[in-house]
């Protein structure tokens, strides 16, 4: 066989399996971009669906309407009316965002609940705005706008564990795709090995390294605004996202070389430890929710709270744990100050019924006496008309912090409105109270207020009557403000004990 013969023998064979190259690469490409596309499609849902769930949470949530909400009963502001028509319009709209993008029964089930409870609310809403000015008093007011919201989080809960479900269908799909590319390459390789292996090694290098992305992605939402770690068995963190390294402070290659135990304080570890290791036993979730704020360290030490949901999946024949991390820190916060007094830092009035309420019940069920003192800054408004609101303003502090010091360790002390305070006694007779209020008018008589104005103190004192099953902290302050009446009429600066 001549040369020439030769030379074109190896060129066709060359051109040949050139053009299966091509051809087998052109399938191969179309392989990748349906992956590439539907994976696309995929993310680009769940990121309108995160993006819709995410405004859910910021606008009827804790933050948003609910937070509104609730200001306006407890505060009677109306500046919380405005703010509340706005979350409830936008909590709304998300949801009919959500709505339009949903196919799933399931989903559409959870929605209708959501959407059920958040027009709860809003018919609560209507109701309160109708009463704000009628001068129905704060605890009717609560009890009137009163709502159930259990449901709503426990659909928000269903939402976000159906986009995982979605997900993993998505997953197997692209798991399908990979296997038919597969299959082509290893054709490839099989028919055409000395000019296909470089090539097939290449492109499985590379289908290897997207499969690795894709399970990344599948695990963890990195859209999500909540902290999202997954763990091994052993507790040691695989990966986080980007709200998890800003939430703790640690960078992702930081994270890895850490145990899930060592974002707690140290007193928490052990037994955390050994609840992980059971509850990693087998595929389960437990709802963000369940259980008390959580307790977690920052890189820099601080600690903060927190909300945690926990997922198990199963992976190559491993169960492994996914935490979903809430800092929730601001809402504690927002929830200390709806039942603190801004002036003078002592629990309100909101408190202060919760607090009488707690008492009653802890009273009937150990068949214990406990007393209360209502007490009366006298001729406070000369105060202001004399010395002006700031200086009654100082009067108010001094005295509140003058009570604080005063009090017994097991004492409730708290401002009940205007220039009047209430001191809860447990486990207290009214004889014995009575003799308490004495000493402290006449400390009070004694004390000297911020330079000037001298002030006195009228107190009304009266017992929780245990026999009287009709008995509540309505009509125990009524009893202790009628006492306070009369040690007014009585030319003030002394006590009164009920009749």
């Amino acid at each position: 066989m001549s040369l020439k013969v030769k030379t074109t023998l190896v060129v066709s064979l060359l051109i040949i399996s050139m053009s299966s190259i091509l051809w087998k690469s052109l399938a191969v490409d179309n392989k990748i971009k349906e992956i590439n596309t539907t994976w696309q499609i995929h993310n680009d849902h769940v990121f309108q669906k995160t993006k819709a769930l995410h405004n859910i949470h910021k606008h009827f949530g804790y933050g948003g309407f609910i937070h509104h909400f609730k200001n306006l009963v407890l505060r009677s502001d109306e500046r919380y009316i405005k703010l509340s028509e706005k979350a409830i319009v936008q909590t709304l709209n998300s949801i009919e965002i959500y709505k339009s993008l949903v196919n799933d029964q399931q989903e559409l089930i959870a929605l209708q609940k959501l959407e059920t409870v958040v027009n709860k609310y809003n018919e609560k809403f209507q109701v309160a705005k109708q009463h704000f000015k009628s001068g129905i008093m704060q605890i009717d007011m609560d009890e009137l706008v009163k709502v159930d919201d259990a449901p709503a989080f426990e659909a928000l809960a269903s939402l976000s564990s159906l986009l995982a479900k979605t997900s993993k269908i998505v997953e197997q799909s692209v798991n399908k795709a990979l296997a038919e590319t597969q299959f082509i390459l290893n054709t490839s390789v099989l028919i055409f090995i000395p000019l296909n292996l470089i090539a097939a090694l290449i492109i499985i290098i590379y289908l290897r390294k997207m499969t690795a992305s894709f399970i990344e992605n599948e695990s963890i939402f990195l859209s999500s605004p909540d902290a999202l770690i997954v763990c091994f068995p052993s507790g040691k963190i695989i990966k986080t996202n980007l709200s998890a390294q800003l939430m703790f402070g640690y960078s992702e290659k930081e994270f890895k070389e850490l145990t899930i135990e060592e974002l707690l304080p140290e007193q928490y570890r052990e037994r955390h430890c050994q609840y992980r290791k059971k509850f990693s036993q087998t595929i389960q979730s437990r709802q963000m929710g369940v259980r008390p704020p959580f307790p977690a360290l920052r890189k820099d030490g601080s600690a903060f709270q927190t909300s945690i949901t926990i997922t198990t999946f199963g992976l190559e024949k491993n169960i492994f744990t996914m935490a979903v991390v809430r800092d929730i820190t601001n809402e504690i916060s927002l929830k200390e100050a709806s039942a603190t007094d801004y002036l003078t830092k002592l629990p309100n009035r909101f408190a202060i019924d919760k607090a009488l309420i707690d008492e009653i019940e802890r009273a009937r069920r150990y068949k214990r006496c406990f007393s209360i003192m209502l007490s009366d800054i006298d001729e406070f408004k000369q105060v202001n008309d004399v010395f002006g609101h700031q200086k009654g303003d100082e009067v108010l502090s001094q005295f509140a912090e003058f009570l604080n010091h005063r009090k017994r360790s097991t004492d409730f002390i708290g401002r009940w409105g205007g220039e009047e305070f209430v001191v809860i006694c447990p486990e207290t007779s009214i004889h014995d109270t009575a003799i308490l209020g004495e000493n402290l008018r006449s400390a009070v008589e004694e004390h000297l207020f911020s330079e000037e104005p001298k002030i006195t103190i009228s107190i009304g004192i009266a017992t929780f009557n245990i026999e009287d099953i009709g008995e509540s902290e309505k009509t125990l302050l009524h009893r202790a403000d009628v006492a306070l009446y009369k040690a007014k009429e009585d030319g003030r600066n002394c006590i009164k004990v009920e009749e």
